[in-house]
């Protein structure tokens, strides 16, 4: 016998948190019906029509897309781009370090008056993945804003919406701007974006997969090797499992209501 067992994924704390919190989310949200309805989003035209708009009006087509996919577009909600960041480029052999999940937002979800109020670095214009994990973020916030206190608390509540972007179909695009290393000559710098970390990432996108059944190579195109893999050990792993999987794609939908009803 093979006198090793399989490295698991995540601690036995951080994958009970998630098996729990997918199960929260299929409760909420609507079962695994609404699950596999969803389309699995990709960076193409198809997903996202390209357009000669330039600025925020770009980014509004962008968010436009971004909210018909999720199942969104009648929640009325405004966009605005925060005040410019400074540039990363502080010499000509370093970058600043900028963490989007701390200090400095790359958006933010809230109210001003009666108006649910989305707003987004302006600086994602450039940076279309970005911009669309942002925009999948804040519009997930909202998903979530009538919904019951996620597993964990509420203080989880961050977490717990990363997961609802892979629910809702980007988990691509939150996996692929996790964590970015980026350099050009003497210039270096790296970028975090989101609250999962990325093997938490691509553990979830293996339980997505997993639940809807569908093959994980469908993301092999579109996500670096090392994502991939990231993907393919999860899914080995859960396929050792598959009790798991099965009591969780069990759930039964609560009635869904919505801040639009």
């Amino acid at each position: 016998m093979w006198p090793f067992t399989a490295r698991l994924p995540l601690t036995a704390d951080d994958e009970e948190w998630q098996l729990e919190t997918w199960r929260f989310l299929l409760e909420q949200l609507g079962g695994i019906d609404d699950l596999r309805s969803l389309p699995l989003v990709l960076p193409t035209k198809e997903f996202f029509p390209p357009t000669e708009a330039q600025g925020h009006p770009r980014v509004e087509h962008v968010f436009a897309q971004v909210k018909s996919l999720m199942g969104l577009k009648e929640w009325h909600c405004r966009l605005e781009a925060q005040p410019d960041k400074p540039d990363a480029k502080v010499s000509d052999a370093a970058y600043l370090k900028f963490e989007n999940k701390t200090g400095s937002p790359a958006g933010t979800f809230g109210l001003e008056g009666n108006e649910v109020l989305i707003t987004y670095d302006p600086g994602l214009e450039s940076d279309p993945v970005g911009l669309v994990a942002t925009l999948a973020h804040e519009l997930s916030h909202y998903l979530l804003s009538t919904k019951d206190e996620p597993p964990g608390g509420w203080e989880n509540h961050e977490f717990c919406t990363d997961l609802a972007v892979v629910y809702s179909g980007f988990g691509l695009f939150g996996a692929a701007t996790a964590f970015r290393y980026f350099s050009g000559g003497q210039s270096w710098g790296y970028q975090r974006s989101g609250y999962l970390s990325q093997p938490e990432w691509t553990f979830a996108l293996a339980a997505f997969f997993a639940l809807r059944e569908q093959p994980i190579e469908d993301a092999r195109p579109w996500l670096p090797a090392h994502l991939m893999n990231g993907v393919r050990r999860s899914a080995k792993y859960l396929a050792q499992s598959p009790a798991k999987i099965e009591s969780i794609r069990a759930t039964k939908p609560l009635a869904v209501t919505s801040p639009q009803t």
